[in-house]
């Protein structure tokens, strides 16, 4: 299966959601998934994956009747207002994960069928979504897409660059923090000229080092590595918001624009450490700085 671009590029300013514990034969799998449920035409169209393959499904209304027959959903969805109930019920089951919802799932012959089970009290609702296959990688074309290309512009595009984007930042508080500290050791130096007393603190603070911060970072992230999941990234809400923000941006861009961006953005960062590694070893002069350093926006 490979899909039309236009039935892909509807999911560009849809976040993904983490799906965890979806048992699937005898392991518990994370599954992620990005949904469009349509409440006023009664369809939906369903993109799963676990990073490694893709699945779609796309029902329509008669599509979800039928279904809803086949699987025994435990709503009559002949009658208009269950069958958008029934919809509602399968828009939690993606969406807004339930605790008392159980999933299953089976993956063969080319179809990962995931099925989801909502315990009432007096009755269950149980739906299966019977999504097919992309294949891994087809014909390149400007109008279809294969699985890997969904995940490379889906997740490992804004991922790159929300990494990028956060490396910046850093950077850029790190040359903040050096510059401040330089700003007080002047000023600490200028009063001892003037003769002012200055009281001796009983705990002082480490001169900031920012290759030493690095280094430190580095070796947590080492030992956070092998607890990583990553559902933990998309179950922040605040990393949600900017990976899809940055999605949508992503794919309104031409390829090549894309791949010069983030060259443009790798080439930044690595000479913003480059000057940092410099800054770090240079001696300070305690000379009065004519500008003031800016002062941190968290917001920026």
């Amino acid at each position: 299966m490979i899909l039309n671009r236009n039935q892909i590029q509807q999911f560009g300013s849809i976040p993904w959601t983490v799906l965890e514990n979806v048992r699937l034969e005898s392991e518990l799998k994370t599954i992620f998934a990005k949904s469009q449920f349509d409440m006023v035409m009664g369809k939906y169209s369903l993109l799963l994956t676990d990073l490694c393959s893709v699945w779609f499904e796309e029902l329509d209304m008669m599509g979800i009747k039928e279904r809803g027959k086949e699987v025994t959903c435990g709503l009559d969805v002949e009658q208009e207002e269950r069958l958008s109930r029934l919809i509602e019920h399968l828009k939690s089951f993606i969406q807004h994960r339930q605790s008392r919802v159980m999933y299953t799932a089976e993956n063969k012959d080319g179809k990962f069928n995931l099925r989801a089970v909502l315990e009432l009290d007096m009755a269950a609702i149980q739906w299966v979504f019977a999504c097919e296959l992309v294949q891994s990688h087809g014909p390149a074309s400007e109008t279809h897409v294969d699985g890997s290309t969904i995940i490379y512009e889906h997740y490992i595009l804004p991922m790159t660059t929300l990494t990028l984007s956060y490396k910046r930042q850093t950077s850029t508080l790190e040359r903040i923090i050096e510059d401040k500290e330089k700003e007080i050791n002047e000023a600490v130096d200028m009063m001892k000229t003037a003769g002012l007393a200055i009281n001796a603190r009983k705990r002082r603070t480490a001169p900031f080092n920012a290759n030493e911060t690095t280094e430190s970072e580095q070796k947590k992230t080492l030992d956070t590595l092998k607890q990583f999941q990553p559902s933990q990234v998309l179950s922040n809400p605040e990393t949600v918001v900017f990976f899809k923000k940055v999605t949508e941006g992503l794919l309104s861009l031409p390829k090549a624009s894309v791949t010069r961006k983030l060259t443009a953005a790798a080439t930044a960062t690595t000479s913003s450490l480059s000057q940092s590694s410099l800054s770090a070893t240079a001696k300070i002069s305690p000379v009065a700085k004519k500008s003031r350093t800016a002062d941190i926006d968290p917001e920026v």
